[in-house]
């Protein structure tokens, strides 16, 4: 969708050839592989998508204590206010917040299209937390 947006409006970005699933699912794999060469690294930090909207304040506090920050410095307060996915439909660029919905995509999808998903991405989903 964001890339589809992007050719319409004549933009170009990293979304814009993803013009069938079958090329979006290719261009996902490469993003599964990057996350898995992260994971192999010792002490990485893994937040999902869904606990940043659905659990913020956990997710955020999980963030801060990692990076050896504390709420209570004013501008830490700060920056977690400003990214509340609630405030991201007032504008917030670059977040996801702005659009980006948990589970939407079964929403949006077939259930063909789903199954196919699911099982082109059914082990690293499984290593994401996701039920299987």
């Amino acid at each position: 969708e964001v890339g589809k947006r992007a050719a319409e409006q004549g933009r170009s970005n990293a979304f814009s050839g993803l013009t069938s699933l079958d090329r979006a699912a290719n261009f996902m794999q490469q993003y599964v592989a990057i996350w898995q060469q992260w994971m192999a690294v010792e002490g990485v930090l893994t937040v999902r998508f869904e606990d940043m909207v659905s659990h913020y304040d956990e997710a955020g506090q999980r963030l801060v204590i990692y990076l050896g920050l504390s709420t209570e410095d004013k501008t830490v307060s700060a920056v977690l206010e400003k990214y509340r996915p609630e405030h991201g439909e007032n504008g917030q660029r670059g977040t996801h917040f702005s659009q980006g919905k948990a589970e939407r995509f079964r929403r949006v999808l077939t259930a063909e299209q789903l199954e196919a998903f699911t099982s082109a991405f059914s082990d690293p989903l499984k290593q994401m937390g996701y039920p299987a």
